[in-house]
């Protein structure tokens, strides 16, 4: 129970580190292409590579007709909407905000917990979750950027995500105990694909057929490592921790960035964000340690 319990997190660790480092393969291939077309063709390569592997590995794929509308309403909010909301928020945001935003992704985690699952919501879970978000905003605003700007639609868009990525996670879980991960992880990036077709036609295709080989071999990569590993890997902790402990880890993320920046492009870190760094390291183990009254 105990190794499962610590796979479980380290899996969810994995990939939040993943998804951190993919930010900055975000980034050059939307100087490329829409957002909507990255969107579409990570997935696309993704769902294709997880497809052969399963077919290798478990010789089919099946999902229950009942289960269907569970599975593509989960891959629809958390694959698709989810990262279509995230960067019409990022588009009408300071980068700081839009990653102060994201951050209260463990609040609604824990709520979700409390009303769904009945697990209690202790102070050590309650106090770790704030800790972690005035960590994330240490490490932005550390930063020296442009600060917490935004619209209110920005705000509102990244909100969205926010909740759209809970929602994922709360009916993610319960199917874990029907199919093996891997078929759950191809069902899921099967469902967001086939969700990601209107968005993606209706925001110019043709733009996609003229961005450079490397773009596409980035993009492949992305999918493969992004989206197929890093889903894998996530969906295997969703499988093992309650909720809470799932979405805390997100706040990782700023720091896979500002760790990143330092390595790829020798951007020094600030005393601030270094502090924050720790700051949310210190509570996401004290949650992560926590105890809960249930686990689903």
């Amino acid at each position: 129970m105990k190794t499962s319990y610590y796979l479980g997190i380290l899996a969810v660790i994995f990939a939040n580190i993943l998804w951190g480092l993919d930010f900055i393969a975000i980034d050059y291939m939307t100087a490329y292409l829409p957002t909507s077309a990255v969107t579409f063709f990570r997935l696309l390569f993704s769902t294709v590579f997880l497809f052969i592997v399963l077919l290798i590995k478990e010789k089919k794929f099946h999902i229950d007709k009942a289960d269907w509308p569970r599975v593509f309403i989960s891959g629809a909010i958390g694959v698709t909407i989810y990262t279509w909301f995230e960067c019409l928020g990022i588009q009408r945001t300071s980068g700081s905000l839009a990653s102060l935003i994201l951050a209260t992704v463990p609040i609604f985690g824990l709520l979700a917990d409390r009303i769904l699952y009945k697990n209690r919501i202790t102070p050590v879970k309650a106090i770790g979750i704030i800790v972690s978000i005035i960590g994330v905003a240490m490490i932005v605003s550390g930063s020296g950027g442009e600060g917490f700007s935004g619209s209110i639609m920005g705000v509102i868009f990244m909100l969205v995500a926010a909740i759209s990525w809970t929602s994922y996670v709360v009916l993610v879980k319960p199917l874990n105990k029907k199919y093996s991960i891997l078929t759950l992880t191809t069902a899921l990036l099967v469902s967001g694909t086939i969700a990601a077709i209107p968005i993606y036609l209706i925001n110019k295709p043709s733009e996609a057929l003229t961005c450079p080989k490397t773009v596409w071999i980035i993009l492949a990569v992305s999918a493969v490592v992004a989206f197929a590993l890093g889903g894998f890997c996530y969906i295997f902790g969703v499988s093992r921790l309650s909720v809470t402990k799932v979405v805390i880890f997100e706040n990782i993320l700023p720091i896979v960035a500002i760790v990143a920046s330092y390595i790829l492009f020798k951007q020094m870190l600030t005393t601030i964000q270094l502090i924050g760094g720790a700051i949310v390291l210190i509570a996401c183990t004290a949650v992560s340690l926590s105890s809960d009254s249930k686990l689903c």
